[in-house]
């Protein structure tokens, strides 16, 4: 006893040493744990990683060049179709309004002559879409639009000339001059990433986003003639040098009801040919009229005639697809 109560302070000391020479052993057996649980981890994903590699689940370098090289070519590709889609694009400084109207007038000029030379009627006094400018010229600021509207009816109304239609009754642009932002009017209603261009609907309007290759300009016919002169119009839509998509086609047959052979026979002198019924054939069975019995012979002077050739009003809305000049890449070493 008298040995601690003469050393004391040394005894806690000890005392104190000894306390904190334990924690430091807990101390470092924890972390030198934690060192061996990690190095465990460690190899076990180098492991997992060796098996992995041996397995090569990753290409090879001659299917890693191969893929480099069908990217490459698929990218010269869609170069060069590009090219020729923007042969058909357009472009036109601004002129005066005054010069504007006179680009008008002659190009007018030029489709009367036109539609006059293949003898297809139009309307008096046609105005082929701009008669807003009869009296006051266009704005200086909207010409570009205009002379690219213009030049695309002019290549339609070739179209229709040499589809041989009887007649063009109606023919309308977008007016997008009603409003000062309008070469992007769609910009305030479409979300250019959930609505692609093509999804447009029935608006009658020129959608123009930036980020979009391409713009759409749509354009609205009515016109008369037979299948024919139809059929040859969708045709020459699709081999003009501008891209020309039918979005939407109303056809109404001038004829409400078919013809009798009684009529016919008043005008068997027309070039419409009709479909010859032999009266010696008896009417057979399953192609009976609704009322007639099927035994009976049915005089074909009564039956109607199907024509070859009908006089059809066709209603026709066109877009013009527009793709954007490609944009010039910076020069990256340019200082």
């Amino acid at each position: 006893m008298d040995f601690i109560k003469k050393n004391r302070l040394l005894i806690s000391i000890l005392g104190i040493f000894l306390i904190l020479l334990g924690g430091s052993i807990y101390l470092l057996n924890r972390k030198i744990e934690e060192q061996r649980t990690v190095n465990e981890d460690l190899q076990q994903k180098i492991e997992q990683r060796r098996n992995l590699w041996n397995r090569k689940p990753f290409p090879s370098k001659e299917n890693v060049n191969r893929i480099h090289d069908f990217a490459a070519e698929g990218e010269v590709l869609v170069g060069d179709l590009l090219k020729v889609l923007r042969k058909g694009s357009l472009s036109f400084d601004r002129v005066s309004g005054s010069s504007c109207k006179a680009l008008i007038l002659e190009a007018r000029r030029r489709m009367t002559e036109l539609l006059f030379q293949n003898e297809i009627k139009f309307p008096n006094k046609f105005q082929f879409g701009f008669e807003r400018y009869d009296i006051r010229p266009p704005d200086d600021n909207d010409t570009p639009i205009i002379q690219k509207q213009l030049k695309v009816i002019e290549e339609l109304i070739k179209l229709i000339a040499e589809a041989r239609c009887q007649e063009i009754t109606s023919l309308r642009r977008v007016e997008f001059e009603n409003s000062r932002d309008s070469i992007a009017p769609s910009s305030t209603r479409y979300n250019p990433t959930s609505a692609p261009l093509l999804s447009m609907g029935n608006d009658f309007n020129n959608l123009d986003l930036p980020n979009y290759i391409y713009t759409v300009m749509p354009f609205e016919l009515e016109i008369q003639g037979d299948t024919n002169s139809l059929r040859a119009f969708l045709n020459a839509l699709s081999r003009s040098s501008y891209i020309f998509l039918p979005r939407i086609l109303n056809i109404e047959n001038e004829r409400k009801e078919a013809t009798t052979g009684k009529e016919w026979g008043t005008t068997k002198s027309s070039s419409q040919s009709a479909v010859a019924i032999d009266k010696s054939v008896p009417l057979q069975t399953g192609h009976v009229p609704e009322g007639i019995n099927e035994v009976t012979r049915v005089d074909p002077e009564e039956l109607p005639f199907v024509f070859g050739e009908e006089k059809i009003k066709v209603g026709i809305r066109i877009e013009w697809f527009e793709f954007r000049t490609a944009p010039s890449k910076p020069n990256k070493h340019k200082k």
